[in-house]
């Protein structure tokens, strides 16, 4: 790879309310490019698994990123994403969301790195009305494990749209692996 071009792959397990079973294992490839002046773009496929009764077993999602992260004192990163995605469930159309995230990360040090972010879906396209649809605010830290190894233990809470404001609670753990 080229020092501006990333190939990364992802590992992710969702525990919903209780850590006592799986609700969603996922798989994510993704192929980024970094532009001048802290920007960068990207592309994504996800292969996810629900085990919930609620939803459908399986899903497939696209999305497209456009990233901007800047060191804004010593050592704070804020990160700035907005993302397009389409999703794709079993037996249904075809979703649309456009997703805006905002990212606080503490980089001093190198091999554990917290985080604080929020994000909110909004439905552009597919099944019912355009609007909100999900609010989101993240915890967690990326823990650098060896060269290009990383995991990425989180806690969410999140207002779906759908549940009538149920507030969810969600915990996560994940690995990531970069071709860089």
């Amino acid at each position: 790879m080229t020092e501006d071009l990333q190939i990364g792959l992802e590992q992710h397990a969702r525990f919903y309310e209780t850590l006592s079973e799986v609700a969603r294992w996922y798989t994510d490839l993704e192929l980024a490019y970094d532009l001048p002046r802290h920007f960068e773009v990207g592309i994504g496929y996800r292969f996810a698994i629900r085990a919930d009764k609620d939803d459908s077993c399986c899903r497939h999602r696209f999305n497209t990123d456009f990233k901007y992260k800047r060191d804004v004192i010593d050592d704070l990163r804020v990160g700035l994403r907005l993302r397009g995605q389409g999703t794709l469930l079993e037996n249904q159309a075809m979703r649309y969301v456009v997703r805006t995230q905002l990212e606080l990360m503490l980089i001093t040090f190198k091999v554990a790195r917290p985080f604080v972010a929020t994000e909110i879906f909004t439905r552009v396209a597919g099944d019912g009305a355009s609007g909100f649809d999900t609010a989101r605010f993240d915890a967690g830290v990326l823990v650098r494990i060896v060269k290009g190894w990383k995991a990425e233990p989180l806690y969410r809470f999140q207002i779906p749209a759908t549940q009538a404001g149920r507030l969810q609670h969600i915990f996560g753990i994940g690995t990531r692996y970069s071709f860089d």
